[in-house]
């Protein structure tokens, strides 16, 4: 019994890359409580290519990894680090914009998705997700490729998350 059972936890684990099958089975890994999270709620206005996505909620790990400052999140160490990105669009919205994660006013490579949404639509929800290894202090912000502005149909519902995960140094 004991074997299938051995069996059956590696099998589980051989589609995950070895390192992240680590922090998986071992949960109380260091790494995995080093975060920034920002969100905005109530409306979402962001400038032509140059202004990012100004949140309104922030939430950091106490370690001096990150600085947060309403449409930026600036990593302070190096380390590997998962970034989730989640851009909703409400139904009474019109949008057409490519939004994409910059750092240092670059564009990250892989990190850009397009949303178009027309009123009247159903909701509709992109993500953007990577795993970049980052060598120096760098600063992230959503960026759309044109001006956007829109409003949730509520004031609590979350129109633009960014989540920043450290998942090794």
């Amino acid at each position: 019994m004991k074997e299938k059972t051995e069996r059956k936890e590696k099998r589980k684990n051989d589609s995950v890359r070895p390192d992240l099958a680590l922090y998986l089975s071992n949960p109380s890994c260091d790494g995995l409580d080093t975060y920034a999270y920002a969100r905005q709620t109530g409306t979402l206005s962001a400038g032509l290519k140059t202004t990012g996505v100004a949140f309104d909620y922030f939430d950091a790990s106490d370690d001096g990894d990150f600085e947060i400052d309403a449409e930026f999140i600036t990593i302070n160490r190096p380390g590997t680090y998962l970034i989730i990105c989640i851009i909703t669009v409400p139904r009474t919205a019109s949008v057409d914009a490519v939004f994409r994660l910059m750092t240092e006013n670059r564009p990250l490579a892989g990190t850009s998705i397009r949303i178009f949404h027309t009123s009247g639509a159903d909701d509709t929800s992109g993500m953007i997700q990577t795993v970049v290894r980052i060598n120096e202090r760098t600063t992230l912000t959503l960026t759309p490729d044109r001006s956007v502005d829109y409003a949730a149909n509520d004031e609590e519902s979350t129109l633009a998350s960014l989540t920043v995960l450290k998942l090794r140094d």
